[in-house]
Formats: C-alpha cells, sequence, structure tokens
C-alpha cells in the first residue's frame, strides 16, 4: 500500500457552521469513475483526518442544497446531485514524506463563499501529547499552566508537553492581562493530558473577551485514517458491466 503524500484535517473559522464536503483521495475528482470520500467539517472541533495520494492540489467539493420546487425547475435533472467547488489548496508533495496540515475555512466577502488557509500540522511541529498555544491578541498574555509560567506576545506560540505535569491527567491554563499595573485574569481553560492526544490553541478576541479556539486530534492508527487505503478508481465487476436480462412473464 503506497504512503499518502498528505494528511490534513479542517475546520470553520468564525461563526457556526457544518458542511458535507466530498475530496478525492487521489486528486483525480473529475475523472470517471474516480473513488470519492465524503468528509463532515464544523466549527467546534477538527473534522477527522483525510488521507491524500495526489502530488499538488486538494479540490473540496460540495452538493448545493435545493428546494422541491427548484428541482421540479430544473431542464437537466442531475444538476441537483452535481457537485461544485468549495475549497482548493495547492501543495507541494515532497518524494517519501508525509506532509499534514489544517485547513481552516473562514467567511468570504461574498454570500457563502469561503477563504481556505492552511496551517503546519505535523508531528514534528506539534508532537503526540503535547499542546501549542498560539496568541492572536495585540497585546501580551501572561500564563500560568500548572505549575509552569510563560509569557506570550502577540503572533508568537509556547508548546507544553504532557511530561511536563507528571502523574496529572489534566492540567488548567489560566491567562493574565497587565491593566492599570495590575495581572488581572482574562481567560481559564484546561486542557487534557494523554500521550494518545496533540492540539493547537489559539488565544484570539470575541466581544472584547480572550477566547480559546481548540484543534485537537486524537491517535488513530494510520489504516483507519479517512481515505488510507483507497484506490484510485472504484471497482467496477465485469458481471455488474453486463446488461442484464429483462424479466419475461409466462402466461
Amino acid at each position: 500500500m503506497p504512503r499518502p503524500t498528505a494528511l490534513f484535517s479542517a475546520i470553520f473559522w468564525g461563526k457556526p457552521t457544518t458542511r458535507t464536503l466530498t475530496y478525492a483521495p487521489w486528486g483525480n475528482f473529475d475523472e470517471t469513475n474516480s473513488s470519492k470520500v465524503r468528509l463532515r467539517v464544523g466549527s467546534s472541533a477538527l473534522s477527522q483526518t483525510c488521507a491524500f495520494y495526489g502530488n499538488s492540489k486538494i479540490d473540496l467539493r460540495q452538493q448545493r442544497n435545493y428546494t422541491d420546487l427548484e428541482i421540479d425547475l430544473m431542464e437537466d435533472k442531475t444538476e441537483a446531485s452535481a457537485m461544485h467547488s468549495f475549497a482548493e489548496f495547492e501543495f507541494s508533495s515532497q518524494e517519501g514524506e508525509v506532509q499534514q496540515f489544517i485547513l481552516i475555512f473562514t467567511p468570504g466577502k461574498e454570500g457563502d463563499s469561503y477563504q481556505t488557509f492552511s496551517i503546519p500540522f505535523g508531528e514534528e511541529v506539534v508532537p503526540w501529547g503535547s499542546f501549542k498555544l498560539i496568541s492572536q491578541l495585540k497585546e501580551t498574555l501572561y500564563l500560568a499552566v500548572g505549575d509552569k509560567k510563560a509569557t506570550l506576545s502577540s503572533g508568537k506560540s509556547q508548546i507544553f508537553h504532557s511530561r511536563d505535569f507528571p502523574g496529572q491527567s489534566k492540567v488548567r491554563m489560566i491567562g493574565y492581562r497587565l491593566m492599570n499595573g495590575k495581572y488581572k485574569e482574562a481567560t481559564a481553560q484546561n486542557f487534557h493530558l494523554s500521550d494518545k492526544q496533540r492540539g493547537i490553541y489559539f488565544l484570539t478576541t470575541r466581544r472584547k473577551l480572550v477566547n480559546v479556539v481548540p484543534m485537537v486530534e486524537r491517535f488513530r492508527p494510520l489504516e483507519r485514517i479517512l481515505g488510507y487505503g483507497t484506490p484510485p478508481f472504484k471497482i467496477v465487476s465485469e458481471r455488474a458491466k453486463l446488461p442484464q436480462p429483462s424479466s419475461v412473464v409466462v402466461p
């Protein structure tokens, strides 16, 4: 079984959203009888991790929702089940390397459109058993994570490992802002500690409050990842290709 060129998961950023998207694990969406996989993406947690075997572009598509009346008015009824482009992500595959990243969909300027951003999510960036905090605040945030202390400036990040907190199954983070010469609690979050989990947590603002946006992955074997081992094309048996005899009713 060939190794994937990339592993990816996805999430919506901003307003609560859930979509069912479809992709071709081998990047051959428009080829006849190509294999396709459906993926559920929401805004509260990362989607399942997906395997991709193509070399350059991940093409995510979706079916549009039509009313019964709109379908009745269609001259070509197949349009109701047609797949339309939702997002495309270009990357350069590296021989012998499996890249991993998170795709983030943010609301676009027009209607129901979305922009696509990516962040690296390889194990060398966020090892298993660790969590990475990334600040999107304009000011510095002062952190107390269990008995560990850290200062997180705007745009900076900090990684904590489960091994930093031996014997604990979870740890509490408290973030402080320096206001009028005093440290005031601005946010708090509990983190589950496990060697079978890793994640990125964005610290951002929402309605002037510090908000924590989690992007957490739980370990699953490669063979259980969505799209892994999928052949480039659906296998159609020779029997299925043969015309079926019509039934004959004998009086």
